[in-house]
């Protein structure tokens, strides 16, 4: 990923340093003359310097595929996290079965009449909805938190792009900050 960045930035530092490599090899003949006003005049910032249609086309495709990547990164995490919690909940079921396997068996042998089996069999079953309906809210919650945190992450890719193409737009280029935070 790197490498390809580096690529793909590598015509906007050629066109950043252009200028300069030209006036080193043809200086001026003339001395640049003192502005008028007495006030040194104001050197442009790098940001504000305009780029040129194609730079501006290929760091427009360069953020489009980092906010892309952003988005990949964040379903894979969210699936990542999905996978570990179903497995986590699947091991806690199989121990909550375990036990309840274990009390079942040492009540029966304590117990052998049936109306007090039948009774323990109706508390067992009342539990295990329970558990397992605690399970199916957990993941629930889980679903619903990550859902929050993807439509957080697509709205301030949103307002990010709007702002980055308001710079583009200008012909200026768009400030670190816009971009992902993994670029």
């Amino acid at each position: 990923m790197k490498k390809n960045l580096f690529y793909a930035l590598l015509p906007l530092l050629v066109l950043s340093f252009a200028p300069t490599a030209f006036a080193k090899k043809n200086p001026p003949h003339a001395t640049p003359m003192a502005s008028p006003s007495g006030t040194p005049a104001p050197t442009p910032s790098p940001s504000a310097t305009p780029l040129s249609p194609s730079a501006l086309r290929l760091l427009g495709r360069e953020f489009a595929r980092a906010q892309g990547s952003e988005l990949k990164a964040a379903d894979h995490q969210y699936r990542s996290a999905t996978k570990e919690l179903r497995a986590s909940q699947n091991a806690r079921q199989k121990e909550w079965e375990r036990k309840e396997k274990e009390a079942r068996h040492k009540f029966f042998a304590e117990h052998p009449s049936g109306p007090e089996r039948r009774a323990y069999i109706g508390d067992f079953l009342g539990r295990r909805k329970i558990f397992i309906q605690m399970l199916a809210d957990e993941a629930t919650q889980r679903t619903h938190d990550q859902d929050v945190r993807l439509k957080s992450l697509k709205d301030d890719q949103a307002a990010r792009l709007k702002e980055f193409q308001d710079f583009v737009k200008k012909g200026e280029r768009p400030p670190e900050r816009l971009w992902p935070v993994g670029h």
